[in-house]
C-alpha cells in the first residue's frame, strides 16, 4: 500500500500496537501546522530537567486494540515555566520498535500551562480580604517571626489587624514589634 502526502488510509491491524504518551514543547508544531513528520515530533519531546524526576508520572504506555488505548492516571511533575513558551502539550505516538508498517501519525493535545501549587498557596492578594489570615498582608511572612507574634497575641486575620490599628495601635505595635510612624495615619 502506498499513501501519498495529504492522504490517509484506514487499515486493520492484526496484532495490538504499543503506544505511549509523551510531553511536548507547547509551541509544537511550528505555526500550528497539522503537517509534521516523525523527526519533528520526536525532536519536540521534552526530557526531565537535570536533578528532577520524570516529567510524566504514571503508566504512560498502553496497548492499542481496535483503535482504543486506555491509560491510568498521569501526572505532570514539573511546572511549564522553564519552557520558552511556558506551555506543554501531550502527544501520543506508536512506541518505537513496536510496529512495522505504514506510518501512524502522532496525535497532540492543545497546549496548556502547568503551575506550581506552592506559589498559588502562598500568594498575597491585593487587596487582601478581611477574613484572610494576617500573613497575607505585605511584609508579613507566613510562619515568620512577626506572624508568630501576631498569632500569639490573638491577631489572626486581616480584620483583627485593621481593627487594632485603629482601636489600640500600641497593642498592635507591641505584638508585632513593628515600627509605626506617626505619619502613617495620614
Amino acid at each position: 500500500m502506498q499513501i501519498k502526502h495529504g492522504q490517509s488510509s484506514v487499515f486493520s491491524l492484526h496484532s495490538p500496537i504499543k503506544v505511549e504518551i509523551v510531553v511536548l514543547d507547547g509551541d509544537f508544531p511550528r505555526e500550528n501546522s497539522q503537517d509534521w513528520n516523525t523527526d519533528e515530533f520526536n525532536s519536540s519531546i521534552l526530557e526531565k530537567r537535570e536533578n528532577k524526576r520524570s516529567l510524566l508520572l504514571g503508566d504512560s504506555k498502553a496497548q492499542l486494540r481496535q483503535g482504543i488505548a486506555s491509560f491510568g492516571t498521569l501526572k505532570v511533575t514539573d511546572n511549564s515555566s522553564w519552557v520558552r513558551t511556558g506551555k506543554f502539550r501531550l502527544g501520543v505516538r506508536v512506541s518505537p520498535g513496536s510496529y512495522k508498517g505504514p506510518r501512524i501519525k502522532e496525535s497532540i493535545t492543545e497546549s496548556f500551562r502547568v503551575l506550581d501549587h506552592r506559589s498559588k498557596f502562598n500568594q498575597k492578594p491585593h487587596p487582601p480580604s478581611l477574613d484572610h489570615e494576617v500573613w497575607r498582608l505585605l511584609n508579613i511572612s507566613r510562619n515568620g517571626a512577626i506572624h508568630r507574634r501576631l498569632d500569639a497575641a490573638g491577631i489572626k486575620t486581616v480584620h483583627d489587624f485593621l481593627k487594632l490599628s485603629i482601636v489600640d495601635r500600641q497593642h498592635l505595635c507591641n505584638a508585632s514589634e513593628m515600627y509605626v510612624s506617626q505619619n502613617s495615619s495620614n
